[in-house]
């Protein structure tokens, strides 16, 4: 069963309500603490609906419902812009953008539990799971190339492009 932590909440949302098909998935190159506090300071203006630590704790930042400011300016498959109609989530990782470490067995134990919940309420297709680098590819390179899509894939989370 997956708990969720509602500690932390951001304010950096638009309160227009969404009907998420994809699901993007980020990751925060800070302590897990700190990536917190980023993602929940006004003046950031970023967001995400999620966040799952390194410790497989899972934060709701912002109700699904919401458009969190997690994709920015993206295209993928003929979709422009994704925060309209996607759930964002970001993993703690302690790299750097663009040389992303790996991931915790708890996170991705994690984000396969939260994974199947939000496909299951929101049918979203497996191919409609995405990683941030795909919709901006010249700009994010996040989860990154340590990611294991093998896992996701193993569960119908993901497909192989």
């Amino acid at each position: 069963m997956l708990e969720i932590n509602k500690k932390y909440k951001s304010p950096n949302f638009a309160n227009e309500l969404i009907t998420p098909k994809y699901v993007v998935l980020h990751c925060m190159c800070l302590q897990d603490i700190e990536a917190l506090e980023f993602l929940c300071a006004e003046k950031n203006g970023v967001s995400a609906h999620y966040f799952i630590a390194r410790n497989g704790e899972v934060y709701n930042l912002v109700d699904d419902n919401k458009k969190a400011w997690h994709a920015g300016l993206s295209c993928w498959n003929g979709q422009l812009f994704f925060n309209p109609n996607s759930i964002g989530i970001e993993l703690g990782n302690t790299g750097s953008e663009g040389n992303e470490d790996g991931y915790t067995e708890q996170q991705y134990k994690a984000l396969v539990l939260l994974l199947k919940d939000i496909q299951k309420r929101y049918n979203i297709k497996p191919e409609n799971i995405i990683a941030h680098s795909d919709i901006a590819p010249e700009r994010k390179t996040d989860p990154g190339a340590n990611f294991d899509w093998n896992i996701l894939i193993e569960n119908d989370l993901s497909v192989c492009f």
